[in-house]
């Protein structure tokens, strides 16, 4: 589930499915992240984003898997290639 005012939200919308197959996961954020994205299952933090000015975007998954076939983890990757 991505968070509001998060690029993430504006690429996938509220919800979206995704390759999660992790064995590590952020536990504590550093003071200048915020959450962008958590699994709604299980709480998992999926994806965050700096709070600073600094453009800053951490997945915890691999939309270059998918981007073939999602059109959204595409945008995702144009996102990160023309933004960041």
């Amino acid at each position: 589930m991505t968070e509001p005012d998060t690029v993430l939200r504006e690429i996938y919308g509220e919800i979206s499915h995704i390759n999660s197959f992790h064995h590590q996961s952020i536990k504590d954020l550093a003071p200048n992240l915020k959450i962008a994205a958590h699994d709604p299952k299980d709480g998992i933090i999926e994806a965050v984003m700096s709070t600073d000015d600094v453009a800053f975007l951490g997945v915890q998954w691999h939309p270059e898997f998918l981007f073939e076939n999602r059109p959204k983890d595409k945008n995702l990757f144009d996102y990160v290639v023309n933004e960041l």
